[in-house]
């Protein structure tokens, strides 16, 4: 019976020991739970955390942050400590905040403040941190309360919008004026990127008759060429000519840009005329005017044996004046 009260004895005393310690989760109270903000790459942003001790003796809080993961519901479906995480573009790298030991007395609001200092390197998305406020005799102490859930915490989230400049320039679409052959690079346009993200432009050079059908079209970026920010590209491309002959449109059409799609249009004239055809109808002029000119000899021509001799007389001597002949010599 004994050995039976000093058991029961030990127990009283062990839930007295540890009613003040669960107790004490409740002593104090943290604000606000959330902190929700927009930035960019470099900004500095300023919060304040307050910690208000509710109860009648002192607490000592330690501070912590811890990059976590939330649901649609806003429920964290991952938590992973500042030493699991890369600093150098996690959110848990870009909070800057004291966690040394905070001791609070009774009815005390002790102001904590929070710096979010934007990575440069910052890409777009939406970030989530958690800075949790553990209690007890050491900061591992505190961290394991934190982790388990049965302390005080304020949710961080970060919005970072995209800041994409998706823009293509047309410098200049030419097309030669004169192509004669099927192994050619007709096809010349330029781009130029002022913006700052790296595009890769694709469109067609569609070809036209002169009636406005549709004859054939050309990939004007078969290799996927990238155009990176600031760069400028010339792209080349060869006009099909294979039963073409006279004149002909070509129509650019270039699109460019992930976030937001852009356009750029041109037109130009040229003709197709290939060597072969040239030569053939150069040819085909010099046979028929060595045929005319055969013809119109043999037709019109003169033949030597019927010329006769004409005679030509020529005097020595001045003739008498006639009325029809005209005296240089007169004054009047």
């Amino acid at each position: 019976m004994s050995m039976s009260l000093r058991s029961y004895n030990l127990i009283v005393l062990a839930v007295m020991l540890f009613l003040p310690a669960m107790a004490l989760a409740d002593e104090y109270t943290v604000t606000p739970r959330v902190i929700d903000v927009e930035a960019e790459a470099r900004d500095i942003i300023t919060e304040t955390i307050y910690i208000t001790n509710t109860g009648h003796s002192r607490t000592r809080i330690f501070p912590s942050v811890n990059e976590i993961a939330l649901d649609a519901g806003g429920d964290i479906t991952e938590f992973r400590g500042p030493t699991q995480v890369d600093r150098t573009s996690a959110i848990t790298s870009w909070i800057e905040v004291s966690r040394a030991q905070i001791a609070i007395m009774p009815g005390e609001v002790h102001e904590l403040p929070v710096t979010i200092r934007m990575n440069p390197n910052t890409q777009p998305g939406e970030y989530h941190a958690l800075i949790g406020f553990g209690y007890g005799r050491n900061n591992d102490e505190a961290k394991r309360q934190v982790a388990e859930g049965r302390a005080p915490t304020v949710v961080v989230t970060v919005r970072v919008a995209e800041n994409r400049i998706e823009r293509v320039d047309l410098s200049n679409f030419v097309i030669e004026k004169f192509i004669t052959s099927a192994d050619n690079e007709a096809v010349t346009y330029t781009l130029k990127n002022p913006g700052n993200t790296a595009v890769v432009p694709t469109g067609e050079v569609v070809i036209y008759d002169s009636n406005g059908k549709e004859i054939t079209s050309i990939d004007a970026n078969p290799d996927k060429t990238e155009l990176g920010p600031g760069e400028s590209i010339t792209l080349t491309s060869t006009v099909p000519i294979g039963g073409l002959v006279g004149q002909y449109k070509g129509f650019l059409n270039v699109s460019y840009g992930a976030a937001q799609t852009g356009a750029l249009y041109d037109t130009v004239f040229f003709y197709v005329l290939p060597w072969q055809r040239l030569l053939f109808i150069f040819g085909t002029i010099v046979i028929v005017a060595i045929t005319l000119t055969v013809y119109l000899y043999r037709r019109y021509g003169i033949d030597d044996d019927d010329a006769k001799p004409v005679a030509f007389h020529i005097k020595d001597h001045v003739s008498d004046a006639k009325d029809h002949d005209i005296d240089l010599k007169s004054s009047k």
